[in-house]
């Protein structure tokens, strides 16, 4: 976040960033995109970011983008814990829901040797 701050901050960037790995533009749908327009959204700044992210389609799915960052935090992946910090405001009663899912299943999932969650829901209703 501390980057993203002092990017977020130089305003040449709002019409220059290109994070994407994947495609030659921004995409929006993978990793780099999804962790950079969730932090800019968290400190309040993904509106100057129109020219290089398709923002209305992230307004329009954020949940979607919440529960990328919600599965990445319950694979402890540090570069999601900072943005938390910032959207937890935004949490509905359901994002925490798949919060403590995915926390259950990722922790399952070490356990028992990575099953899908397909097979994780299943056992859960069996018992």
């Amino acid at each position: 976040m501390q980057k993203l701050k002092i990017v977020a901050d130089y305003v040449p960037s709002y019409k220059y960033l290109n994070v994407c790995l994947k495609d030659g533009n921004n995409c929006g749908r993978f990793e780099k995109c999804v962790r950079t327009m969730t932090g800019l959204d968290a400190l309040g700044k993904l509106d100057y970011y129109r020219e290089v992210f398709d923002v209305d389609y992230y307004n329009s799915h954020k949940t979607w983008y919440m529960k990328k960052m919600l599965k990445r935090i319950a694979r402890k992946k540090h570069d999601y814990f900072e943005i938390y910090a910032f959207k937890r405001k935004d949490m509905t009663v359901s994002l925490y829901i798949y919060k403590e899912i995915y926390n259950i299943f990722y922790s399952f999932r070490n356990i028992a040797g990575k099953p899908t969650i397909i097979n994780f829901v299943k056992h859960l209703i069996r018992r």
